[in-house]
């Protein structure tokens, strides 16, 4: 017979007994939460009948005024795991003094999502957003005002600490969103200098996370050493991420590196996709260059808006309100909306390029799948990103799969398809007055008008139109020709300017002319006739003609590589 150690048998019984708190409190149901009726009836007005496990954790140390740290997945109600209880607290203590709440959020998108979350628990506290956009004595004036609670972006927030219009004696509690964000490098230094204003015994600090990478932990632990932790993630990648497990991570290598034919890729999915999985989608980019060339594209028009750092505030909020008023499908943007902010009916997530953060990849992808439904996010990748889509396999410790790129034939019949459908649903009356001039225009060049029409709607003319438009040479000054960019960043496939020529001059017609070339940063610029510079293009996108690089149309002035001109510039001297 083997006799239990006593001491053993203690801790045995104390594990079980938190493991059946812990259960109880994963399960908690509203109508079961110590709270007013009226509060009760704001959660149900949300669609909140019972706790996620982070808000069942989070209710009673924070409700208590002890410090906590929380991390759970995307999509689990963050927001409400912390304003509940605080609203709570803030009631039973009769915390009425201005700024006794104080949440920092990184972005002003997340900024006025938990606002409008905080009204809607409770119309009675009065608050303040703060955020950068608006003018900073405008947004003095309102701080200045008493709101009971201050919602704040940490660079904003600082400056109003430094004017005296944030009362700091009275914050009691500070709450940071996004803590991995937040303690990066690029907002650490704004929140040491709130947390350094309101610090003061007693103080009650919350921190809230999706991922929580070693640095931050070590920052946090250095912060606020009595705290408590519920984290609700496995902490198997290295920086400790884990993505939304109800979503399917799919991934797509892209064999065409060029962006116009990424981007049909990406149109020929979202179009699939949408049709397949219904509600609506987010497309993630890097730069504000790519949401705009998504957007030109004829496939978007009237269904997609875009959003990005470069958008004015009053676009910022109308995009955003159009999106979750579902005025639109598609919401074009870079990652000013991966963190936090929540959408209803975001079914399909696209991700034009892999983040170069494996982290951000776990917010990006957690626009969907939230609350616990189902979604669907899709990655596209090259050959040169292949190590991003690694490290986001190792820190997420998920297994994604693979989906194949559609093929040529496969986007061509998709996007006449497509075309068809929008030609088919014009009305007769919007057409009849052209018929004579299509019939005219047909009996002349035949079916080749039809063809070049359906381009134009395709998009497929879209970056010699461009060009065309910017003439003479962005490179030369010369008119009537167009510069082409030869992807090359080391030069390696041709070394001199009579290379470039040779390797050029073979794609083109016999007597085609080649102008001035020069060395730039990331290849080599070329000058090529305008008339000659459209069958190159298209015959390089169907495959017709081969290039040992990729060629594209240059958009704007190409840097020219220095060191090249340094180095005639010493010849010269010489003799």
């Amino acid at each position: 017979m083997i006799r239990a150690v006593p001491g053993r048998r203690v801790a045995a019984e104390a594990t079980l007994r938190s493991a059946q708190q812990q259960s109880a409190a994963a399960t908690r149901k509203v109508d079961k939460l110590p709270i007013p009726e009226i509060l009760k009836q704001s959660l149900y007005g949300m669609g909140v009948v019972k706790l996620f496990e982070i808000q069942s954790r989070a209710f009673d140390p924070i409700l208590r005024g002890r410090s906590f740290v929380g991390r759970s997945k995307t999509g689990t109600g963050k927001t409400v795991a912390y304003l509940l209880p605080l609203l709570e607290r803030m009631r039973h203590e009769k915390m009425t003094l201005p700024h006794s709440l104080l949440v920092l959020v990184p972005t002003r998108e997340l900024c006025k999502q938990v606002g409008a979350v905080l009204l809607s628990l409770s119309v009675q506290v009065d608050v303040a957003l703060v955020f950068g956009g608006e003018t900073l004595d405008s947004q003095e004036q309102l701080v200045r005002l008493g709101a009971l609670a201050v919602v704040a972006t940490p660079g904003r927030c600082a400056r109003l600490v430094e004017r005296g219009a944030l009362k700091t004696e009275n914050v009691r509690a500070l709450v940071i969103d996004e803590a991995d964000a937040m303690f990066g490098p690029e907002f650490v230094g704004r929140v040491e200098r709130v947390l350094n204003a309101v610090a003061k015994p007693g103080m009650q600090h919350v921190l809230f996370s999706a991922s929580l990478p070693d640095d931050v932990s070590t920052l946090i632990r250095q912060h606020f050493p009595d705290h408590e932790l519920v984290d609700l993630v496995d902490r198997r990648g290295p920086k400790g991420d884990a993505v939304v497990t109800t979503v399917d991570h799919r991934l797509c290598k892209v064999p065409d590196k060029r962006q116009t034919a990424r981007a049909r890729v990406l149109m020929h999915l979202l179009n699939e996709k949408m049709d397949m999985l219904g509600g609506r989608c987010i497309v993630f980019v890097d730069t504000a260059s790519q949401a705009s060339a998504l957007l030109a594209h004829p496939a978007m028009e009237l269904r997609a808006r875009s959003l990005h750092g470069n958008s004015a505030a009053e676009e910022r909020d109308s995009v955003l309100t159009g999106f979750a008023n579902k005025q639109f499908d598609v919401l074009v943007t870079t990652d000013v909306v991966a963190r936090g902010v929540d959408f209803a009916d975001v079914n399909l997530v696209l991700q034009l390029h892999p983040p170069k953060d494996a982290a951000q990849y776990v917010h990006r992808s957690g626009r969907t799948g939230r609350a616990g439904r189902g979604g669907t996010c899709i990655t596209l990748y090259d050959s040169t990103e292949r190590r991003y889509v690694q490290r986001i396999r190792q820190v997420t410790q998920h297994e994604f799969s693979m989906i194949a790129a559609p093929g040529p034939l496969d986007v061509h019949h998709a996007a006449v398809s497509r075309l068809l459908e929008q030609l088919f649903g014009i009305q007769p009356e919007e057409y009849d007055p052209l018929l004579k001039d299509a019939e005219a225009l047909l009996d002349e060049n035949g079916p080749g008008i039809l063809a070049a029409a359906m381009a134009v709607l395709d998009s497929r003319h879209a970056d010699l139109q461009q060009a065309l438009r910017d003439r003479p040479s962005i490179l030369s000054g010369r008119s009537g020709f167009v510069c082409l960019l030869a992807n090359d960043p080391e030069h390696l496939v041709a070394s001199t300017d009579g290379d470039i020529q040779r390797i050029v001059g073979s794609m083109l017609p016999q007597l085609a002319k080649v102008g001035r070339v020069a060395r730039v940063e990331g290849g080599w610029a070329v000058d090529v006739e305008h008339r000659h510079a459209s069958g190159l293009i298209e015959a390089l996108r169907s495959g017709t003609v081969q290039a040992p690089f990729e060629i594209s149309v240059a958009r704007r002035m190409p840097r020219v590589a220095w060191e090249c001109c340094l180095k005639r510039l010493k010849i010269h001297r010489d003799f």
